[in-house]
This record gives C-alpha cells, structure tokens and sequence, in this order.
C-alpha cells in the first residue's frame, strides 16, 4: 500500500446551476483541476462502480448507461489514451480515499458538506496525492434538489449531459470559459453537453496523450 505524503481535495469539482452568464469571457480554456498539481490517473482503464440501488426508480432504465455513454464519449478522441472500465454494481456509498471510486446518487437527505441542496446538481470528489496522482474519486448525483430525465427538458436534468461534464473532473479538467464545450462552468440546459467540443477534446488529449507526456494546461486559467 502506498504511503501517502500530502492529499488533497479538488477545489469542490461542482457542477452548480447558474443563470446563463451574459457576456461569458471565451478563452481557449480548457485547464487541470488544479494548475499546480495537474492532477491526473496514474493508469489506465480507470476502474469504477455504480451504486444501481440508489439510481431512482424512474432514471433506472437509462441513468447508468448515461454514465457509461459519458465515459465512452471522453474515450473516443483519437489523440487520448483515456479508458474506463465499470466494475458493476455495489452497495458501497461515498467514502474519503478509500481506493473504490463509487458513483451513486442520493434522494433524501443532501449533506452540508457537499454545498447547498437548491444549487449543487452534483459533484465530483478526487482524491491526488503529492505527486498529483488521482487515487480516489466518488461521484454524487443530487437528487433531492433538482429532477432528472434523458432529455433536460420540463425543467428537469439531463442525467447523460451532467454525467459527461462531472466525468471530465473525475479523470482531472477543471472548468472552461469556451461556450458551447462539456466543461463549461454551468448547465445550458438540453442535452449539449453529452458532445465534446475541441476545448474539452484538447484538454483530455492533453492529460492522456497516445504514447506521450501530459501537457499542463492550455495557458489559461480555470473556468
């Protein structure tokens, strides 16, 4: 077992429902949770399970294939190594750097800890150690504030679309200022970002090249 020297949380890996944010700054943007550690997976496939039990009952005949679509959507550039594998079910919930990273989703009570219940559509929770490698990260749909459906229309979340952009925290982007990309830094609403865009294509290239070096960032700032 590995000792740990330092860990750290992301800087809270939220995707937070905004209003659209009128004369939005675009940037080739694309950056790494953190500019410092670059944080990143150490290999390849990623492995991860799916809390089913907690999927709500009228998500359940799409909710976890909208996970695995938003894993083979990131996995899909040419120019990444990037690779998931879902272990399959399990019972575990969330739990600080325990090694098992768990996506699941939570219908009663939302705890403080993870930010206010009205504004948090769901959050991702990577775990790095000093050399910025991720060893840890649990996913958290919040079910109690806000509805879900497969289209993001009626008012409701597209579970597929939210999956994608909280995916892109857990395998180490931050959030972008390009319009239009998955890692925007709020929900549009609908169903665009299930669909990467060169920002978000450029930065998990970047992180997980074919046969190369992770590249920092882009330059910019995180979103």
């Amino acid at each position: 077992m590995k000792r740990r020297t330092r860990a750290a949380i992301a800087r809270v890996a939220a995707l937070a429902v905004l209003a659209l944010l009128a004369g939005a700054r675009e940037a080739a943007a694309w950056a790494p949770l953190d500019l410092e550690a670059v944080p990143r997976w150490g290999e390849l496939p990623v492995r991860y399970h799916i809390h089913k039990s907690s999927i709500p009952g009228p998500l359940s005949g799409f909710a976890a294939a909208g996970i695995e679509a938003g894993f083979a959507a990131w996995s899909s550039p040419a120019c990444t190594a990037w690779q998931t594998e879902l272990l399959g079910d399990t019972d575990d919930g969330r739990a600080f750097d325990d090694g098992k990273n768990v996506f699941l989703w939570i219908s009663d009570v939302w705890p403080d800890e993870l930010g206010a219940a009205d504004s948090i559509v769901a959050i991702t929770m990577p775990v790095w150690d000093a050399d910025g490698v991720i060893d840890d990260a649990d996913m958290v749909f919040n079910n109690v504030g806000f509805c879900w459906n497969d289209t993001g229309e009626g008012g409701c979340i597209d579970v597929r679309s939210i999956a994608t952009h909280e995916e892109g925290h857990f395998l180490g982007l931050g959030h972008t200022n390009v319009r239009g990309a998955t890692m925007l830094g709020f929900y549009p609403g609908g169903t665009s970002a299930r669909t990467l865009e060169d920002d978000d294509i450029e930065g998990v290239c970047a992180l997980y090249p074919i046969g190369g070096t992770a590249v920092a960032s882009s330059g910019a700032g995180a979103g």
